[in-house]
């Protein structure tokens, strides 16, 4: 790789043309996206890390609360989470709202991720409950402050519209149903975890 390492915008389809795989095959997006293409084709000659690609620290309509080294997912994940956030960007500064917040992710090369059960694939996101305020602050969603409204409509019209969403763990008893089911421990977090890409074997799912 010569000289420094640039970020650039490109689109989703420009991602997966780099990578030698069939546009027509996915489903493209042509929103831009910021990724370092050097970086990316870096990892891509290693088996182990060709999967994933790492999410930038920041873009339209998210912020992360993880360090880069945790930011690491599957194509459908880091271009799902872009898309929504992208799309949740122009709801969010029309009607006051904070920015979507992303946690852990994957390591790079996946794998046991402490202290996370999970987390091991690429698959799984922790995500922050939406406020009734733009403050981008950890909530509970027994806080006064958490919005049932808006993380309902962050789940239903942007997380599901743009991930495929396998399940999703969080313990607001009347937004569980359908996709959203109680874990302890997640009073102050969405867990989002999509499905499994085919023919990307991860032995070591938790």
């Amino acid at each position: 790789m010569n000289g420094p390492t640039r970020w650039r915008p490109i689109t989703r389809a420009g991602v997966l043309l780099g990578l030698g795989l069939c546009a027509t095959a996915v489903d493209v997006h042509a929103s831009p996206r910021f990724l370092d293409l050097d970086a990316l084709h870096e990892h891509e000659e290693d088996d182990d890390t060709g999967w994933f690609l790492q999410l930038p620290a920041g873009g339209s309509g998210y912020y992360t609360l993880a360090p880069p080294e945790e930011l690491w997912g599957v194509q459908d994940m880091v271009f799902g989470l872009a898309d929504a956030a992208d799309a949740w960007d122009q709801t969010r500064l029309a009607e006051n709202l904070p920015r979507l917040g992303v946690g852990d992710i994957s390591l790079a090369e996946g794998g046991w991720f402490p202290p996370h059960k999970n987390h091991r694939c690429g698959i799984d996101v922790d995500l922050r409950p939406i406020g009734k305020t733009p403050a981008e602050e950890p909530l509970l969603w027994t806080d006064p402050e958490y919005s049932r409204k808006w993380t309902a409509t962050l789940v239903d019209d942007y997380l599901l519209a743009n991930l495929p969403a396998e399940r999703i763990y969080f313990n607001d008893p009347q937004l569980i149903g359908g996709l959203v089911e109680p874990r302890p421990g997640h009073d102050n977090h969405l867990h989002l975890r999509i499905v499994l890409p085919f023919g990307f074997d991860c032995d070591n799912q938790g």
